[in-house]
């Protein structure tokens, strides 16, 4: 009985697979740092990245959507350094700019609902905790110079999206809003800053649909 009741489940159970690709921006909160004798402040202005990856759908109208994904995002950064002495008196100013690049890898551990459920078009909304692992970091030019040790190893983000298929053909946008700092604070001016940014894929499914008439099919089959 309780193979059948296993055989049941998983025969109604849907896994597809979704490799997919496409653009993301990453932009990273303003900050200011200031000691005795030093003011520095820092703007970070995104541009378009890439990423590329899969995730796993296991389940039908509810699902466990699963995935691991490659990510690479620049960010121009602005950075002001004013030198203070007695009094707050500004005795220099400098200013710095260079692109900052990182590269990661993000797993997601996302929970899905289809509104709309067709067997060729599906409307899904996704949401979860996500986990970016800092592999990489370098700078374009020479004003800035990073690696990843100027980067916290890691950032904890939430993140939330809407998709659609066409059948095997998939789109998705989604945003993700990190919580862990962006920076160690003691190898790059004190900043305290966060992660947040929007992505688009598109990709296609691997893995056969399952539609309410072949659940009902495969529950029949489990009673005989």
């Amino acid at each position: 009985m309780c193979l059948l009741l296993l055989l049941s489940l998983m025969g109604q159970a849907q896994i597809r697979f979704n490799p997919q690709g496409g653009i993301s921006v990453l932009s990273i909160d303003k900050a200011k740092y200031k000691d005795v004798n030093t003011i520095v402040e820092g703007s970070f202005s995104a541009e378009i990245g890439v990423m590329s990856g899969v995730d796993v759908r296991i389940g039908n109208k509810i699902y466990f959507q699963p995935g691991v994904f490659y990510a690479k995002s620049v960010s121009l950064a602005n950075i002001k350094e004013t030198i203070l002495g007695v009094g707050d008196t500004v005795l220099s100013v400098a200013y710095y700019a260079d692109k900052l690049i990182r590269t990661s890898i993000k797993a997601k551990a996302l929970i899905g609902f289809n509104p709309i459920n067709k067997r060729l078009f599906k409307l899904r909304c996704m949401a979860g905790p996500t986990y970016d692992f800092i592999v990489g970091a370098s700078n374009k030019g020479t004003e800035i110079n990073v690696d990843t040790r100027n980067f916290e190893n890691g950032s904890f983000n939430l993140d939330a999206a809407i998709g659609l298929d066409f059948y095997l053909i998939t789109v998705e946008a989604g945003f993700t809003q990190g919580f862990t700092e962006a920076f160690d604070k003691d190898k790059f001016y004190g900043f305290d800053s966060k992660y947040s940014g929007y992505y688009i894929t598109v990709g296609f499914l691997i893995g056969k649909a399952k539609t309410k008439k072949d659940n009902d099919e495969n529950k029949e089959n489990s009673k005989d």
